[in-house]
């Protein structure tokens, strides 16, 4: 397909699902609230599971490229809902352990599948990993669908002292959501004016834009690797007055 010892056409492969992960993360999310985290999820992971499938018999790089833009789609709705099932099911004093252990299961994740697949590809070729990629995401359906609930008040398995333990702060969580009531539009100008949270993005930005970077540089030059090293400490400067600046 043109892709062997093509690092142009390789990144591109990122780069269309990088763009409908972004897109889908924004324009997405609204769909999730409506329908809910569990139908949400479930919809995201058959979304995914038929691109999956495509890639693994893609024959031409069109074909893998808009089977990477619509598995970004469908993980950008994903991803939103992991934030509204800890918000629903933990209380807020807990909620950073919660989504802690999203982060973990996010960082240990890829390093032990990029190995392990790595190794597997190299002696049964590319295919088998979107393959495996696309059983997992099948396995997790019935997960999601018969095993979960929106709201703990919706799951059988509940009993009465974890409901309390849950909802007990939801007083709380309801009048500050009532301070965001509007459109889903509005909601996200009221996002990006909170000055933790364009501090957060800037952080991820920075890391997640440098790292391709970083390992480029590292058989160049040491030089070009302290450059995209200190382009790396300018965003995150930014990030850092930007949240000093008490904008808001």
């Amino acid at each position: 397909m043109g892709l062997k010892n093509n690092p142009v056409g390789q990144g591109l492969l990122m780069t269309f699902f990088l763009v409908a992960y972004g897109l889908g993360n924004v324009l997405l999310g609204p769909v999730g609230d409506r329908l809910g985290p569990r139908k949400a999820m479930s919809i995201a992971l058959i979304f995914w599971t038929v691109p999956l499938l495509i890639a693994a018999n893609a024959r031409t790089v069109t074909l893998l490229y808009a089977a990477m833009f619509i598995l970004g789609a469908g993980e950008g709705l994903h991803y939103p809902m992991l934030s509204v099932f800890v918000k629903n099911w933990f209380p807020r004093e807990e909620r950073g352990k919660a989504n802690s252990a999203w982060l973990v299961g996010q960082m240990v994740g890829p390093a032990v599948g990029m190995a392990a697949f790595a190794a597997i590809s190299a002696v049964y070729g590319w295919r088998i990993i979107y393959w495996l990629c696309a059983f997992l995401s099948m396995a997790s359906i019935p997960l999601i669908w018969f095993f979960t609930t929106d709201r703990p008040q919706q799951n059988r398995w509940v009993n009465k002292a974890e409901l309390e333990h849950i909802t007990r702060n939801e007083t709380l969580d309801t009048g500050t959501e009532r301070i965001k009531t509007g459109t889903a539009w509005r909601k996200f100008i009221l996002l990006i004016k909170n000055p933790d949270f364009c501090c957060c993005a800037f952080s991820f930005w920075a890391s997640v834009s440098m790292v391709g970077h970083h390992v480029l540089a590292a058989p160049v030059s040491e030089s070009r690797s302290r450059l995209f090293l200190g382009e790396n400490g300018i965003f995150l400067f930014a990030a850092v007055l930007l949240r000093s600046s008490g904008i808001d």
